[in-house]
């Protein structure tokens, strides 16, 4: 078996791109990383990009799969965006990013993520398990009596319960099992500008019609633009994803 993938990133209708992603792929393991950089002004971008960057380095040097092994990722990411921060003399609110994790070791898998940028696995065109938004939405939607607290509107999609940056030993959230890969399983990672246009079945069906990530990415993107109209162009988030198959 072999994890074939491909990724593609957009600043949208955005004057510039916040979004970083990053692949290894090597004989033994496998890492994809992606993160949506928040605040404006340049800061995200630079959390973003030392996030991905700082993750797959430290993956490089110790590939595992276990809660302290990828906790200890996320943790030297944190950390290093507050180091880039008190370099750049940024403001704390302008360098927090998100995080999503893919990481292969022979052929075992997990994920983990920390905010909305979301990790998808399907099995057979079936989606098995997504990972769920540190969000005020998400954390209504999932409250058991919702009936004491007002519905969730669009703003709460985008107001984080947790991001990287802050310095205060942020924690991801980590799948619960090591999935054994088998071929036919599929995986996405994206940004908010991906989801926040596409439900989970539209996704599905993307994938259902493609024989490589290559055209799983195609497709994906041809629904984001026709989902985009002109009018809405000045407000198209950026958007990035990487997508992933297990290919004999």
């Amino acid at each position: 078996m072999r994890l074939r993938t491909h990724h593609v990133t957009c600043r949208g209708g955005r004057s510039a791109n916040e979004d970083a992603l990053k692949e290894v792929i090597d004989q033994k393991f496998a890492l994809l990383v992606l993160a949506d950089g928040l605040g404006g002004h340049g800061g995200g971008a630079l959390a973003a990009h030392q996030c991905v960057e700082t993750v797959a380095s430290a993956f490089c040097r110790a590939p595992e799969l276990s809660d302290a092994a990828l906790q200890a990722l996320v943790e030297e990411a944190d950390r290093a965006i507050v180091t880039l921060r008190s370099e750049r003399r940024q403001p704390a609110r302008s360098m927090r990013t998100t995080l999503a994790i893919l990481a292969v070791c022979g052929n075992d898998a997990r994920w983990a993520h920390v905010g909305d940028s979301r990790v998808y696995w399907f099995r057979n065109n079936v989606l098995m398990q997504r990972t769920r938004d540190h969000s005020v939405s998400e954390l209504v939607m999932g409250l058991q009596d919702q009936t004491s607290v007002a519905p969730p509107d669009k703003a709460d999609r985008h107001r984080l319960l947790r991001a990287l940056g802050a310095g205060e030993g942020c924690r991801a959230e980590l799948s619960n099992t090591v999935v054994s890969l088998d071929v036919g399983d599929a995986f996405l990672l994206c940004s908010d500008g991906v989801w926040s246009l596409m439900s989970d079945p539209e996704i599905t069906a993307c994938l259902s019609k493609a024989t490589t990530p290559l055209d799983w990415c195609v497709a994906l993107e041809h629904q984001l633009r026709e989902r985009s109209t002109a009018d809405m162009l000045e407000e198209q988030d950026n958007y990035s994803m990487i997508t992933a198959m297990v290919m004999s």
